[in-house]
């Protein structure tokens, strides 16, 4: 089984030694995280606010490492951008192929994820007499069972508090506001993405803000087109997710197991609400 998709049952070993991930298309690699811990440390000894900090000595507790004593002078910092991913989806429900796209992300570089359930997806319509998602405040605690102490994710009500059909368009400009001066990367996978140019509004939203395609069995990723001259995608051919919620829910509807592809609290959850026609909460 690949490095991406691992069961939650082994998930604290197995994400601790991430260190080997693979990364396509630019970021920083999880192999170089220490290098970048380090670098963080370095710049909390500066002052932030004015760009540089006089040097009378070393910080507290640092025991002179870092500053020679005696010297004084200013150094400057270069500010960075922060780079946020959009990670959005009905999350119907949270899985491990989920959870391993946002550490996936993390590792390529991103230093944050904002997960954001969807009210009504645009995508994926309600099939006349087919089962309706599930409530999207039951997708929502769910979703905090599976990502919610994760470092470096976040959580947006955004669209489950937005009445009507869930847009990017709409979305991007509420999250710039919320966290401005971010730099946003629209995470999504390799099926959804012959049809993004059709999103709505895309044309308005889509040169402002980066993509990153993770690889899907049986799905070819070619970004070549007209429709994406000029815009800033990165891909991730490598990645394996050889599940779907849609499987996760079929397998809980027949009374098959689920266990690996769901975090244990998310499917006890599922159970004690009866959600996909599970049992046996």
């Amino acid at each position: 089984m690949r490095a991406d998709f691992l069961p939650f049952r082994s998930a604290a070993s197995a994400w601790d030694s991430f260190g080997d991930s693979r990364s396509s298309g630019g970021g920083a690699s999880a192999r170089n995280l220490s290098g970048l811990a380090k670098c963080d440390r370095l710049l909390k000894c500066f002052d932030v606010g004015n760009g540089s900090r006089a040097a009378d000595g070393p910080p507290e507790g640092d025991g002179g490492r870092l500053w020679p004593r005696g010297r004084r002078q200013q150094i400057p910092i270069r500010r960075s951008v922060k780079r946020l991913g959009l990670f959005g989806g009905t999350f119907d429900p949270v899985h491990a192929g989920h959870v391993a796209m946002v550490r996936r992300a993390l590792a390529w570089g991103l230093d944050g994820v904002v997960a954001v359930p969807c009210r009504q997806s645009p995508h994926k319509p309600v099939r006349e007499g087919g089962p309706a998602p599930a409530d999207g405040e039951h997708r929502w605690a769910m979703l905090r069972l599976a990502v919610g102490d994760m470092a470096g994710v976040s959580l947006s009500r955004c669209e489950l508090d937005r009445a009507g059909p869930s847009y990017t368009r709409d979305t991007l400009p509420q999250l710039r506001r919320e966290r401005p001066g971010a730099e946003w990367v629209l995470l999504l996978g390799a099926d959804q993405l012959p049809a993004l140019h059709r999103w709505v509004g895309f044309a308005d939203w889509a040169p402002g803000i980066a993509f990153l395609v993770f690889g899907r069995p049986g799905h070819g990723i070619e970004v070549g087109g007209p429709e994406f001259l000029g815009l800033r995608v990165d891909v991730i051919e490598d990645f394996v997710m050889p599940v779907s919620a849609t499987e996760i829910r079929d397998r809980l509807r027949r009374g098959e197991s689920v266990e690996g592809l769901l975090a244990p609290e998310v499917e006890a959850y599922i159970r004690r609400h009866g959600l996909y026609g599970a049992t046996g909460g």
